[in-house]
């Protein structure tokens, strides 16, 4: 439950510029992803998990991100979309989006992504349709469960890992990241 305020600004040290790795987690006052930190082109690794109030990514992010391989953003709850620039990040080898529940759709253009190889989907509740573009990614193997494995039926280029859980994991799993969320709204407001 870290506080992440002004910690990137734009008088952030230039040493910054040779990090190949980010692993940011649980910035409760984390809702944009900091402009200056899409400046570091060498970075390959980008982990955001468990920031619940993490709504949106600039397009900035995947103009500049592009030597970027694994991006997780996993149980950003309030994440809706992924920017359009994403299609320019053609060394991206793995996407996290587990439990990313308001997750309503992928970029037009992911197909676009060469080099992607997995997607974790697991708890992507909020996805209904998936943009025509996946099926130009092959092959790749996609990590979810029984939910939003419909999305991918029927894709020749696409291997489906089913996660199975049961029901009582997934209801804790969902009402620990609704109650995390409710109990930061609750401090925002005191």
């Amino acid at each position: 439950m870290c506080k992440i305020g002004n910690s990137f600004s734009e008088h952030t040290p230039n040493k910054l510029q040779t990090l190949v790795e980010i692993d940011i987690d649980s910035c409760d006052d984390l809702i944009t992803f900091p402009a200056m930190l899409c400046k570091l082109a060498g970075l390959r690794k980008l982990s955001v998990t468990n920031c619940l109030e993490l709504s949106s990514l600039s397009e900035g992010f995947g103009k500049s991100l592009t030597n970027l391989e694994v991006l997780r953003l996993a149980s950003c709850s309030k994440l809706a979309t992924l920017p359009e620039s994403i299609g320019n990040m053609h060394k991206l080898k793995v996407i996290d989006l587990t439990d990313c529940l308001n997750l309503q759709e992928l970029p037009a253009d992911i197909g676009e992504l060469g080099c992607l190889r997995m997607i974790h989907m697991r708890g992507c509740t909020g996805l209904s349709v998936l943009p025509s573009s996946v099926k130009e990614l092959s092959p790749l193997e996609v990590v979810c469960n029984e939910e939003i494995s419909f999305l991918w039926k029927g894709m020749t280029n696409v291997v489906v890992q089913l996660v199975e859980e049961d029901k009582l994991t997934t209801f804790w799993r969902i009402t620990k990241a609704y109650s995390r969320e409710l109990s930061l709204d609750m401090q925002i407001k005191m």
